[in-house]
């Protein structure tokens, strides 16, 4: 993939020779000139891609089940042959997990390859190439001495879907990971399109490149362990903060549009965050931060990392503000306190502690937590519509239905004081759902 670039430059330029815009040695010297430009370009996607493997290897046994899962899928679609490229079989992972090990560097290097393949030959085939929003990816692919002198002819390059439908797969799989589309698809129901949309939005609606940039020029300042734990930290939030914008719909509509609402709704929510977050989970951003500091992460880098987890509340209470008509930061008062009534966080922070057997239990636990949320959100938005004139519309919201609601929070509450587990987890769903449905 990464030495598609030349070809689409070498594409380009011959373009322009057919149609008698140059002459060979005029082109070979603009070629010439861009060689160093295109190095450095491939270069940084073999950085990528690195990093990518790096990631999913620290993860050891984590993500067997994702991976599991992808290889399953691939298979499926008829794109992977296991015993070609010497992949473990179901019973060799098993195997593997079992003593301790997990798949190789290699091993992931080849997923992660499949994974680019597969979901570029779903792109291309969608409408999200053609939309005027990813305009400027086809023009960053070339060289810069290309982009404005043949700004038409890159625009009508005859391979302009393949290559932005490139570049947005690279993107997606080098950042989410290999297992990112077959995860996303399980847990939302979403298509290749409506993911690549969501992850979008992420990317550039909270400017998790500017991040990323940060992070990469940590390279030898910091141990490559502690630059991994970071990078970790914003892949985190643009899975999760993908997932809930396909959950919330926040990408349907025009790109352009809604990215740009979301960084107006996040500049909103920067501006009166601290004044309505609640204490400990204040103390706890201070506390990460600290920690980066201690590693040798700069204070301002350290401090904007441990804040980039509190944004993935925001599709949530942009949901919530819109079916309410409330502004967002009374959504967000709504959100916080309603987690607080029925200890929602401890609940959510010890799902990742559940032990699952199969990708069964691993899909029942994201569709129970699924449950949660948007059982959270349908209490916020019955507090804000229903009690919206009061000074905290979530308490008149419980005070109206004292007797229900205590006796269905206080049997949710006993669920979380013991060990986590999926059934625990099943029940809380229901029991918050029927707070939320007035369902006895």
């Amino acid at each position: 993939m990464p030495c598609l670039r030349h070809f689409g430059a070498n594409c380009g330029i011959q373009g322009l020779y057919q149609f008698g815009a140059g002459d060979l040695p005029a082109r070979n010297k603009l070629l010439a000139s861009m060689t160093e430009e295109v190095g450095e370009l491939v270069l940084r996607n073999n950085y990528l891609q690195s990093l990518a493997i790096s990631l999913v290897a620290r993860q050891g046994s984590a993500n067997r089940d994702e991976l599991s899962r992808l290889m399953t899928v691939l298979e499926a679609s008829g794109r992977l042959n296991r015993k070609v490229e010497t992949l473990p079989d179901d019973a060799a992972l098993a195997e593997r997990y079992a003593s301790g090990q997990s798949l190789t560097r290699p091993e992931i290097g080849v997923l992660l390859s499949y994974a680019k393949i597969s979901l570029f030959d779903d792109l291309v085939e969608t409408s999200l190439p053609d939309d005027p929003y990813c305009a400027s990816i086809l023009s960053n692919y070339f060289p810069k001495k290309m982009r404005k002198p043949y700004a038409d002819d890159i625009a009508t390059h005859r391979l302009h879907r393949e290559i932005i439908a490139t570049v947005l797969a690279n993107h997606i799989i080098n950042r989410g990971g290999p297992g990112f589309m077959a995860w996303m698809s399980d847990a939302t129901g979403g298509t290749a399109e409506d993911i690549a949309r969501a992850a979008l939005l992420t990317r550039d609606g909270l400017d998790l490149r500017a991040y990323w940039d940060r992070i990469d020029a940590l390279d030898g300042e910091i141990s490559g362990e502690a630059q991994n734990d970071l990078y970790q930290r914003v892949a985190t939030v643009y899975r999760v903060f993908t997932k809930l914008a396909i959950d919330t719909r926040l990408a349907a509509g025009d790109l352009s549009d809604v990215v740009r609402k979301l960084k107006s709704a996040i500049k909103s929510f920067k501006g009166f965050s601290r004044s309505v977050t609640p204490a400990d989970f204040s103390a706890q951003i201070s506390a990460e931060a600290s920690a980066m500091t201690a590693a040798g992460v700069p204070e301002d880098l350290a401090e904007d990392l441990a804040e980039l987890w509190s944004l993935t509340v925001t599709p949530e209470v942009i949901s919530v503000a819109l079916r309410a008509d409330a502004s967002l930061q009374k959504a967000t008062e709504g959100y916080y306190k309603v987690s607080e009534i029925f200890r929602i966080g401890r609940l959510l922070s010890s799902v990742e502690k559940i032990p699952t057997s199969d990708h069964y239990d691993s899909l029942a636990r994201v569709r129970s937590l699924d449950l949660v949320l948007k059982a959270r959100r349908n209490i916020i938005v019955q507090a804000l519509t229903q009690h919206g004139d009061s000074r905290d519309p979530v308490a008149a919201w419980r005070s109206a239905d004292a007797l229900r609601i205590n006796r269905l929070g206080s049997e949710l509450i006993a669920l979380t004081e013991g060990d986590p587990s999926l059934s625990r987890l099943t029940v809380a769903a229901s029991l918050l759902t029927d707070i939320a449905q007035g369902a006895a």
